[in-house]
């Protein structure tokens, strides 16, 4: 079912900041919010974000590394 979201909304169902919104937008990058006024109030259309949501690769934890516990590490070393 189509509705229209608040910018709040939005953020909380992608998980980006209100900057990274504005962000991705400029970019070409996230769908283009509608004016709800013809001032400052602005709204996105729910299915435009659930297809950008879908659109996402899906994302795999990544796995522990292996310990390094009774080992040197040369790279954090202070010496040469």
């Amino acid at each position: 079912m189509e509705t229209l979201l608040r910018l709040r909304q939005v953020c909380d169902l992608t998980g980006l900041s209100k900057t990274a919104v504005y962000s991705l937008i400029k970019l070409g990058q996230f769908p283009r919010q509608l004016r709800l006024t013809q001032r400052r109030s602005v709204c996105w259309n729910s299915l435009d974000i659930e297809k950008w949501i879908r659109s996402r690769p899906v994302a795999h934890p990544v796995a522990d590394p292996p310990s390094s516990e009774g080992t040197s590490n040369d790279r954090c070393s202070d010496e040469g």
